[in-house]
């Protein structure tokens, strides 16, 4: 019998509900023209925050957690 080894899954969590985009540390990222706004998050893992881009297709795409500020939930 093969063994095989698989990676692991990414850890998801909930996080925040939003986030502020301070800065695009990573060249051409879908959110470097969205600095300063506030977007919404789906889920956190340890790549990053992960958003929907908007547009036509809504994909769903991830920020970098150093360049973003997690706000408070909202009630």
């Amino acid at each position: 019998m093969i063994k095989v080894s698989l990676p692991r899954a990414p850890r998801l969590n909930r996080g925040p509900d939003r986030v502020r985009i301070n800065r695009c540390s990573v060249s051409g990222a879908w959110y470097a023209d969205r600095v300063g706004q506030i977007v919404a998050i789906e889920f956190t893992d340890d790549h990053g925050y992960w958003a929907r881009e908007g547009g036509t297709f809504n994909a769903i795409n991830w920020i970098a957690i150093k360049d973003a500020t997690a706000l408070p939930f909202e009630s």
